[in-house]
This record gives structure tokens, C-alpha cells and sequence, in this order.
């Protein structure tokens, strides 16, 4: 995965959190700060959590990126704010290859899953799935099931 593409897919997932993830850090106390995170259960907004917090920890010295992610929490969908964060990002991560890592397995690890899945009457028709590095890739029908045309490739 390229530093743009690592990038692109960490701001993707975060920027619905960042509204949330930046009063976070706003708050004086730590009692303010815990109750905050407790009302966020869900393992999406806990592995936003642990994106921002490996990003957060370099805002200081890389002022577009602390910009950017105000942006973006102001309006999360607006794609010009997100392009700003990836390329503030794509800096940061250019800087400190060392977190590239991090980032990635917050989100889950580097081994990718493509997955077709059909059921009862299923029907598959005409599927690519194309992987770059670690991970696999499953088609899946069962029952009354038709499978045509699926091409798998790994680069």
C-alpha cells in the first residue's frame, strides 16, 4: 500500500470521528475526557481513536495537518477538506515512515479480504477481485447457485 493510498484510506475512516474525536481533545480534565470515550463503544470509533491518537501525537510540528483535521470535523463529508488531510497526511507519513504501520494495523492489519458471498438462490455473474500484497479472496454461492465469469488476480 502506498504512503497516497494509506493516506486516503485513514482519512476515509476517520473523518466521520473527527467531530468527536477533536472535542475529545478539548475538554480540561480527565474525568471529562473518560466519560466521552465511554459514550463511543463501537470498535469503529475505538479504531478511529487509535488512528487519531498515533496521528495526534505529531499536530504540534505539522500545523497543516492540525488545520486540515479541523476542516474536516467542521463538515467530515466535504471531499476538498479531505484532500487537504490526505495531503497533510501523505507529509506527515513521509516524515515518520515508522507510523505508517501503526496506521494500518488500527485499521484493522495490512491482509486484505474480497469477498462475493451468495445464498439460497444465489447468482454470481461477471466478478474481479484484484489484491495487491497479503489477504485472500473468496467467491461464495450456495443452494440453488450460479457462478460465471469471475476473475481473481494478485499483483
Amino acid at each position: 500500500m502506498s504512503i497516497l493510498e494509506l493516506a486516503a484510506a485513514v482519512t476515509a475512516f476517520i473523518a466521520p470521528y473527527l467531530p468527536s474525536l477533536l472535542k475529545v481533545g478539548k475538554f480540561v480534565g480527565e474525568k471529562a475526557a473518560e466519560q466521552t470515550i465511554k459514550m463511543g463503544t463501537t470498535k469503529s470509533l475505538e479504531r478511529a481513536g487509535e488512528l487519531w491518537n498515533s496521528i495526534k501525537a505529531h499536530l504540534t510540528e505539522q500545523t497543516g495537518l492540525q488545520d486540515a483535521a479541523r476542516l474536516v470535523a467542521s463538515e467530515p463529508g466535504d471531499n476538498t477538506y479531505q484532500k487537504a488531510f490526505v495531503k497533510a497526511l501523505v507529509k506527515l507519513l513521509e516524515n515518520h515512515p515508522e507510523l505508517s504501520p501503526k496506521l494500518i494495523q488500527a485499521m484493522g492489519g495490512g491482509d486484505s479480504v474480497q469477498k462475493v458471498l451468495a445464498d439460497h438462490n444465489s447468482w454470481v455473474e461477471d466478478v474481479s477481485q484484484n489484491l495487491s500484497g497479503p489477504g485472500t479472496q473468496q467467491v461464495k454461492a450456495t443452494n440453488d447457485s450460479v457462478v460465471i465469469k469471475v476473475r481473481q488476480t494478485r499483483k
